[in-house]
């Protein structure tokens, strides 16, 4: 979408359009996410084309559970499934059974176990016996290849590659990928953050009783490294269990999150603490039929989109050029806005926000300069009702990190069914 391909060209690639457009809108930084080893290598290429000093742009490096199919040859996913669902209660069963056995011996002697943190203490030094291996799974050369090179990325792009994602698990839509194979994949990926202590970027639809089990299992790699689960789209009880059973969890809300009362009542109960901003542009964006829509009702209803039905043909873009079709990280502000506003917050939100970012993004507070911006609490910003459609912001006003958004899509390139534009991506 962002070189202007919507299912056929509508206008040129206007990438840079929109990373002019989010620093207008004071977004400080956007973590570009990559869901196989292709959309890094395009990735990378997007950031060194728009961003060649790396202040502003960074990626994701890992394999989006739909995308699983990647590792295996094609024509044998059935059969991968049956041998993955295998594999995968063997995994479980021998955590299950050296946790019963050797967490209680110390020296020779049985003692009590005591409690989480041993479980925890054991799982690490399990898995951390052997990084060629894991317990119940075999991987063959295929594997360990594509994982090698998604390593060898990393070890070549340490200032852009800040997390390893998207990885995880996805349920709702099996027709891409089935759903133990997902599981393998997902557990497979865990060597690369242990490999980097890095942060992870996680995917979860529809399966928590089963991520959470994997969670449980590599529970030390989380409370060392963190994560964040994006997208979120659960319910309040989900929220729970991640606040009161895991560190360094966090949860990043877009919005896809906000669009039904009981999405809106999720993040409410999520802990400030906790809460990351994020677009998931070109996708997630904030509909007129979500029921957070009229938090923004004015602002979105004054903004002059430009109606890619009438567009027959291919059209160039500006800096003001927006289409309705589409989500871009400068609709950050949008997702701000409603979050505060349902939340209630009468603290320095976005700051809070950035700064999780950074905390969690280890990588992005190192490179970025980051005791130079400056941030005013949002209920002193400058009123977004009356931004009808992309202003400059000031230099003292709140500034934001899109911790997800998809730069590769073909969105960016003018392509949604015709194409509608020329490129705008430096726009």
């Amino acid at each position: 979408m962002f070189d202007g391909v919507y299912n056929s060209k509508k206008h040129e690639n206007d990438l840079q359009n929109v990373l002019n457009r989010a620093k207008n809108n004071n977004v400080d930084k956007i973590i570009i996410t990559c869901t196989c080893l292709a959309e890094i290598d395009k990735s990378l290429k997007i950031c060194e084309t728009y961003d060649p000093e790396g202040k502003f742009l960074y990626l994701s490096a890992g394999v989006h559970p739909t995308n699983c199919y990647e590792f295996i040859d094609k024509n044998k996913h059935e059969e991968k499934e049956i041998i993955a669902k295998k594999e995968y209660e063997e995994f479980i069963k021998y955590f299950k059974n050296e946790q019963v056995e050797n967490s209680k011996m110390e020296n020779g002697n049985k003692k009590i176990c005591d409690g989480e943190k041993d479980m925890n203490n054991l799982n690490e030094i399990l898995l951390e016996k052997n990084l060629d291996t894991i317990p119940g799974f075999k991987y063959n050369e295929k594997d360990k290849e594509y994982l090698e090179n998604l390593k060898n990325k990393i070890i070549k792009y340490p200032n852009r590659i800040v997390c390893i994602g998207e990885i995880g698990l996805d349920f709702d839509r099996l027709y891409f990928c089935s759903k133990y194979i997902q599981i393998k994949y997902f557990i497979f990926q865990l060597k690369l953050v242990q490999m980097f202590n890095l942060p992870m970027f996680l995917h979860m639809r529809n399966c928590s009783e089963t991520f959470f089990k994997i969670v449980d299992i590599y529970k030390f790699l989380f409370e060392k490294n963190g994560g964040v689960i994006h997208s979120f789209t659960d319910k309040e009880d989900i929220v729970h269990i991640i606040v009161q059973n895991y560190k360094n969890l966090y949860i990043g809300v877009n919005g896809c999150s906000l669009k039904s009362l009981e999405n809106i009542n999720a993040v409410k109960k999520i802990p400030l603490n906790l809460l990351l901003l994020e677009t998931d542009a070109p996708w997630c964006g904030v509909k007129k039929t979500h029921a957070s829509y009229e938090y923004i009702k004015d602002t979105y209803e004054k903004r002059a989109y430009t109606n890619l039905k009438k567009i027959k043909n291919i059209i160039k873009c500006d800096d003001n050029t927006i289409f309705k079709e589409r989500n871009e990280p400068y609709n950050i502000a949008d997702i701000a806005e409603i979050t505060y506003k349902v939340r209630e917050e009468a603290v320095p939100f976005d700051l809070f926000c950035k700064n999780n970012s950074l905390k969690i993004y280890n990588d992005l507070r190192y490179i970025s300069t980051v005791n130079k911006y400056k941030v005013l609490q949002i209920k002193k910003r400058s009123n977004l009702k009356k931004n009808h459609n992309i202003r400059k912001m000031e230099d003292n006003e709140s500034s934001f990190i899109d911790i997800g958004s998809n730069l590769t899509d073909k969105m960016f390139d003018g392509v949604y069914n015709s194409k509608k534009h020329e490129n705008d991506l430096q726009k």
